[in-house]
């Protein structure tokens, strides 16, 4: 049986669960770990109830962190101090501070464990009405989050215990109602969570029912929790007025960015080639970063690099963006393709090879946290206070740059990996796009800043 990271165990047995604080509110919790008996050596009662436990301080978390963000004070009490007992006739007490909320959160701890506490046998085997909360979610992990992106899953398996720590564990998953559902949804809003996020948190759920539905366990359109929150176009519109999202690099911005001199100091040379490539190309970090050296090739007189999932490590986000991307002279100029020769020669297999493309969070992972990092020793900040900046920024840029260009909209979809238009004509009867019909958009993505004798030496 797997168990959640947050769970332990004594010497003696006894289960516990403990939570590692957040380095920045680690002043503001008064706190650098949070350790919580569970008083139980049974590993079903330990594990239902570490869900639980998660996703309270999870959202104590995100409160604390909104406090400190908005220059509020958190008061620390609000951590919950209960203790629970278990007694050899099988009954439970805890122990509180005598404050309401720490009553409530206890009485609320009570009702889950009782719940998940397996009923006595009966002389009749009960019927099987279809698995429990509890086990739906653990049929889940073990077969449709089997080959899911690591960051898709923990997004998934985060929402699956907020959902369990709001519905007992022992819930027949099709007895569920909708209404049920709604008041979890409903509590996610009211604890300052934003729309987005909770629609997404909705989607996530709504996943688990509809694997339950391909199974047979749940009627073909009786998923309770689809469609609770939805992002609508109006939400969508409202947020980027605000300035939610990623912003485009400004011209000064990008001269900072790749500065030699600038560039010199930076750590890595996958960020400094990633960072090109992405300006050159608008490539996502991860299509970069997970370069083969076989995906380098010349077709028809233009050297282009393969966007495929066709090697071990490689993924495409969707089936656009499998694709060819003609390398602009500028990136040949400054030695991209001597690179590719050099590493075949050595014997590499990949553009990066002494980068690690197995992360968690992602192939792109090292690029990506390497040149934000970067761009923050610049002093180079989002222009709006809700926006964000960091490596895909340079693909917005690049996308913004071709839209003023001659390169019609199909062809610069087609480019940075985006889905065919709507119309017929585009979606189902042209054929791929050739590496010397797209090789138009070079001329769109001359920097007029970029210093290339002085970056060539410094990448060779």
């Amino acid at each position: 049986m797997r168990l959640p990271h947050h769970l332990l165990r004594y010497k003696s047995g006894m289960w516990y669960f403990r939570i590692i604080v957040p380095r920045d509110l680690v002043g503001t919790l008064g706190k650098k770990v949070i350790k919580r008996s569970l008083g139980t050596r049974e590993p079903g009662l330990a594990k239902a109830y570490a869900y639980a436990l998660g996703a309270q301080y999870a959202r104590t978390i995100v409160e604390a962190r909104e406090a400190l963000r908005m220059g509020n004070s958190f008061d620390p009490t609000r951590i919950s101090k209960f203790e629970i007992e278990h007694h050899a006739e099988g009954g439970y007490s805890v122990r509180t501070d005598g404050t309401d909320r720490d009553n409530a959160a206890a009485i609320r701890a009570l009702e889950l464990l009782t719940a998940a506490r397996p009923l006595p046998p009966k002389e009749k085997k009960p019927s099987f009405d279809g698995p429990t909360l509890y086990q739906a979610v653990e049929i889940y992990r073990k077969t449709d989050a089997v080959g899911m992106k690591p960051d898709t899953w923990q997004q998934r398996d985060r929402a699956f215990r907020s959902f369990l720590s709001a519905i007992a564990p022992t819930v027949r998953i099709a007895q569920i109602s909708r209404s049920t559902a709604a008041r979890w949804a409903a509590e996610l809003q009211q604890s300052g969570l934003s729309r987005r996020t909770v629609a997404m948190m909705v989607s996530h759920v709504s996943q688990l029912f509809e694997a339950q539905i391909r199974a047979g366990h749940i009627e073909r359109g009786q998923n309770p929790v689809k469609g609770l929150v939805i992002f609508k176009k109006s939400d969508k519109k409202a947020a980027r007025d605000e300035g939610h999202g990623w912003e485009p690099f400004a011209p000064a911005q990008l001269r900072l960015i790749f500065d030699p001199a600038n560039l010199k100091r930076a750590r890595t040379e996958h960020m400094r080639w990633g960072a090109l490539i992405g300006l050159y190309s608008g490539a996502r970090v991860g299509e970069i970063a997970q370069l083969f050296l076989r995906d380098f090739e010349e077709i028809d007189g233009v050297k282009c690099f393969r966007i495929a999932a066709d090697s071990d490590g490689q993924s495409v986000k969707t089936e656009s963006s499998r694709r060819l991307v003609p390398i602009h002279p500028d990136l040949l100029e400054l030695g991209l393709w001597d690179r590719v020769e050099r590493l075949r020669e050595e014997g590499a297999e990949r553009l990066f090879p002494e980068m690690r493309i197995d992360s968690k969070s992602g192939a792109g992972n090292a690029i990506s946290k390497a040149f934000s990092y970067y761009i923050s020793t610049l002093g180079i900040k989002p222009r709006r206070a809700n926006g964000t900046i960091g490596f895909h920024s340079l693909r917005k840029t690049v996308i913004q740059e071709l839209q003023g260009s001659n390169l019609p909209a199909e062809r610069r979809r087609a480019l940075v990996g985006h889905e065919a238009g709507d119309d017929v004509h585009e979606a189902h009867y042209m054929r791929a796009w050739r590496p010397a019909e797209l090789s138009l958009f070079f001329p769109a993505l001359s920097w007029p800043f970029m210093r290339k004798a002085e970056l060539s030496s410094l990448l060779r």
